[in-house]
């Protein structure tokens, strides 16, 4: 954790999505649960399974995959099924409520409220409730790069004429989004990754 003032007094708060806004481990679960299943049937497929794998783990390496950018018509719809519309079935269930009750809050109170996710985060926000002025992701132009390269959030910034000391952005990874927030010179609070050990003690 690295905040300076009280909550209430930042003028923009940048959320990270995927781990943050909802818990991880169980949506994980069932992704993967749902994955195994449907190529088990479509076993002729897998080369499919394989690509997305090949690509989250480039994505957690801080580098996009060279098929994101090169893929054909049909790739891309399938990454676009897997990796962007699906969760959406789960996303929901597993959401943060407390969290997002903050946030909505404080966007009453006058804040910004910004989403910054290394995927497209528009629909996720809609589907778990968040009123968020703004999303951006590591494929938009103005973003460009993955975290926790600090250019894409430093363009964010630019983008919504924000002043870094104004702004407290909030994650689960001190790694990318710890890191990220360093390096554009912003306050950060980051968040145990598990419902249990987040409401234990509580970090906002």
């Amino acid at each position: 954790m690295n905040v300076r003032k009280p909550r209430e007094d930042y003028k923009v708060i940048i959320l990270d999505m995927d781990g943050t806004l909802y818990f991880q481990p169980p949506f994980r679960f069932c992704m993967a649960f749902s994955l195994a299943a449907y190529y088990a049937v479509h076993f002729w497929r897998l080369r499919e399974l394989f690509l997305l794998r090949e690509i989250r783990k480039s994505r957690e390496k801080g580098q996009f995959h060279p098929s994101e950018r090169n893929a054909d018509e049909k790739t891309r719809a399938v990454l676009a099924y897997w990796l962007y519309e699906y969760p959406l079935k789960y996303i929901r269930r597993f959401r943060d409520k407390k969290l997002i009750s903050l946030v909505n809050g404080l966007k009453s109170g006058g804040a910004m409220i910004v989403v910054y996710s290394d995927y497209p985060a528009d629909g996720k926000a809609c589907a778990i409730g968040v009123d968020a002025d703004r999303c951006y992701c590591a494929d938009d132009g103005i973003v460009g790069c993955l975290k926790p390269n600090a250019a894409g959030l430093k363009n964010i910034l630019h983008d919504i004429g924000a002043d870094a000391r104004d702004c407290l952005l909030i994650g689960d990874r001190y790694e990318k989004d710890g890191l990220c927030a360093r390096g554009a010179g912003l306050d950060f609070v980051i968040l145990p990754r598990t419902k249990h050990a987040r409401y234990r003690k509580e970090r906002l």
